[in-house]
């Protein structure tokens, strides 16, 4: 069985959903325990590649203000809901290329 840090996540959703959980919990006052271990590549190289993506131009603000939105709320734009389609369209364009960008770097099994 991988060590903890060894781990990866299963696809570049997880891998988000996983950046904002902590850095929510660092909001909140959370602390790393002493001695403990986040998986591989940790929430930062999350964050830079959707960094990294924005400033090439494959992702727009569109695409940040719905993973921002959808990831304060915790759970993906539903594709099946009216008001939420365009949202889904873009999310999904966002976590394939986050998901080619984190395989890359192999922090994921699947790229989405």
């Amino acid at each position: 069985m991988p060590e903890p840090w060894e781990q990866k996540y299963d696809c570049a959703e997880h891998a988000f959903f996983c950046m904002v959980d902590r850095q929510r919990a660092q909001a909140d006052g959370a602390r790393p325990k002493r001695g403990s271990f986040e998986r591989a590549g940790g929430g930062l190289d999350v964050q830079i590649a959707i960094e990294k993506l924005h400033r090439a131009g494959v992702i727009g603000m569109d695409h940040i203000r719905v993973i921002k939105h959808y990831g304060k709320r915790g759970l993906r734009p539903d594709e099946h809901h009216p008001k939420e389609k365009r949202a889904a369209m873009l999310w999904d364009e966002v976590m394939e290329q986050l998901g080619a960008q984190l395989h890359k770097k192999g922090l994921v099994d699947k790229q989405y």
